[in-house]
């Protein structure tokens, strides 16, 4: 475990991450540096990528522990003007609003793990739409040694399935939220772009 006192330290680390994930960077921004919490990287790429790394105290040394990414799909479920949107009260990143979905299984389209993730978090049919590819992003929690490579997906209602909190230790409610009424404590900061449409 490697703890970090200054920010020389998350520099090297941040430039690490963005070698090996064969990004031609241009230029590192520290957006914000607050040694006891949180920081945010951003990577001024063509894609604009972002790394999330959570308490910095507890960032694990990536050249001494084998980690592999995992791959998440989320949906951005729309109803008219309002999006659905779950807050976390779980392991992972409790205390924040996210979309509903989760782990892409070995063999499964992500198209078809959120429409199988949204079901069993919120009880609610979806479907793909004519468009579905929103965007995607790379997120690494390093306090909890985790590195998210995530797909968002636009979806709609299928059908008239009742919305229930089908996973209670996971997600603390689930709300159709207006796009123009957001929480601040959105689970990244790309959703609120995406669920603008001006992403």
């Amino acid at each position: 475990m490697v703890k970090i006192h200054d920010a020389n330290y998350l520099s090297f680390f941040s430039s690490y991450m963005v070698k090996n994930q064969n990004i031609k960077t241009q230029k590192l921004i520290l957006k914000t540096f607050q040694p006891e919490t949180d920081c945010l990287i951003k990577t001024c790429s063509e894609m604009g990528r972002f790394f999330h790394f959570s308490n910095i105290k507890s960032i694990i040394d990536m050249n001494q522990t084998q980690l592999k990414p995992m791959v998440g799909a989320v949906a951005i479920v729309r109803k008219g003007d309002y999006v659905l949107l779950g807050l976390r009260c779980g392991k992972h990143a409790s205390g924040v609003w996210g979309f509903p979905g989760g782990h892409v299984e070995f063999g499964e389209h992500p198209y078809d793990t959120v429409v199988r993730e949204c079901k069993e978090e919120t009880n609610l049919d979806i479907q793909i739409t004519d468009n579905p590819d929103a965007a995607w992003s790379s997120n690494v929690w390093a306090a909890e040694a985790k590195h998210y490579v995530t797909v968002y997906i636009n979806c709609t209602l299928k059908g008239d399935s009742e919305l229930i909190n089908m996973e209670p230790d996971k997600f603390k409610e689930w709300k159709w939220i207006h796009k123009d009424r957001l929480p601040d404590n959105l689970m990244f900061d790309l959703m609120h772009n995406l669920i603008k449409g001006t992403k």
